[in-house]
């Protein structure tokens, strides 16, 4: 049940917002029968253009669960030259001794046209990469790696 919405600072509607957002679930979507308050603070930046497809989106969280987990999920969406990138991350402010967000870092990096490389970084150690390249009409070319860290 969603007890509270509210929306902190409508700078721009087409191109940032920030909103928080309160609410709680009792025995769904959470294991051993553990009720799950959820506080998430939204925050969205289009940057100057809503159609260059480049934005900002971090999801500040607060679970009450077995115990109080805090952290911030990540979107960006960047232009790198010829590159468009893209990074999804989680971090944990708190590190508790029980998670529902694990820790993550993924990013994709592509031209749009001939290749895209990909690398994602998790807290258990493990390091996947992803090569994909491409001659157009002619052939593509796709090569993953997979290492353990720790």
């Amino acid at each position: 049940m969603i007890r509270k919405i509210k929306i902190i600072k409508p700078i721009n509607e087409t191109k940032s917002i920030k909103i928080a957002i309160f609410f709680c679930l009792q025995q769904i979507l959470v294991f051993d029968d553990i009720s799950l308050q959820v506080h998430l603070v939204i925050n969205f930046d289009g940057g100057d253009s809503a159609l260059d497809g480049l934005f900002s989106l971090s999801i500040d969280y607060e679970l009450n669960h077995a115990n109080l987990e805090t952290g911030t999920a990540k979107i960006v969406r960047t232009k790198e030259g010829d590159l468009w990138k893209t990074v999804v991350s989680t971090a944990s402010t708190n590190n508790p001794a029980v998670k529902l967000i694990h820790i993550f870092e993924a990013t994709l990096k592509s031209d749009r046209k001939t290749m895209l490389q990909g690398t994602y970084k998790c807290e258990d150690g493990y390091d996947y990469k992803l090569n994909v390249n491409r001659v157009p009409g002619e052939s593509i070319k796709v090569s993953e790696f997979q290492n353990k860290i720790k």
